[in-house]
């Protein structure tokens, strides 16, 4: 009997924050070549951690919204994207813990 392995590719990503001239921020991420913006709100969180929206940008306004906490304190973060739901890890999530742990956010 013979054992294949699969080799899995790294994601390259990458994420950016700017601020729009409403006062809101944008959160910029690529995720292999594609660039996806979210409007990015600051919400309470009642159990620890900072909340998030983001809004998925299109020409109609916000097509999407996920809501996710970070928590840097606990190192729990969650988010109600499918990614997280399916891997319990997802681009939005990891793209804010980073831009925390740069002091950006």
């Amino acid at each position: 009997m013979t054992t294949t392995t699969r080799k899995t590719r790294k994601t390259l990503r990458h994420a950016t924050l700017t601020a729009m001239t409403n006062g809101k921020r944008c959160l910029w991420l690529t995720q292999d070549g594609a660039t996806t913006g979210y409007v990015l709100t600051a919400i309470p969180s009642q159990i620890g951690g900072q909340g998030y929206r983001l809004g998925k940008a299109s020409q109609d306004g916000c097509s999407e919204e996920y809501d996710c906490l970070i928590d840097m304190k606990d190192g729990f973060h969650q988010c109600e994207c499918r990614g997280f739901l399916r891997w319990n890890h997802c681009k939005h999530c990891e793209s804010l813990v980073a831009l925390s742990k740069a002091g950006k956010l």
